[in-house]
């Protein structure tokens, strides 16, 4: 098994498995790169981001099960464990599916009655933890 010690933005040393790596991704705009593992992430530096994905191209996965991609044709919002507020503002303006709230972009989340900015962003970091997000968020 092979595993990987990174060094995180801010210096702290990680040591993780390939095998737990869902995502990795850059953001060209901020100029930031991130490895996600589940649902944590580790922003890290442009020369880590291009030393891990050289090292990932020697990693054979022997052990890892596939992991299935996340169905959310059926996934209630609900699942989503949201904080009260924007859980009864989706149940009150019918929103009661995953699928239907991914196809909302950030003003149309605030224009539901008694939605507030705060709930929006409780909203988008609840669908980041399923690796989702709203319309037009990047």
């Amino acid at each position: 098994m092979i595993f990987l010690t990174i060094p995180d933005i801010n210096g702290q040393t990680i040591t993780i498995n390939p095998n737990q790596i869902s995502l990795i991704m850059e953001s060209p705009k901020n100029n930031e790169f991130w490895i996600v593992l589940g649902k944590h992430s580790i922003e890290i530096t442009d020369e880590i981001y291009s030393d891990v994905l050289r090292h990932l191209d020697r990693v054979t996965i022997d052990v890892a099960e596939p992991q299935p991609e996340t169905d959310i044709s059926h996934m209630r919002c609900d699942e989503l464990e949201l904080a009260v507020r924007p859980a009864n503002v989706l149940k009150n303006n019918n929103i009661y599916y995953v699928s239907d709230l991914v196809k909302m972009t950030f003003v149309d989340l605030l224009k539901l009655k008694n939605m507030g900015r705060k709930a929006v962003r409780q909203i988008q970091e609840a669908l980041q933890d399923h690796n989702l997000k709203l319309k037009g968020d990047q």
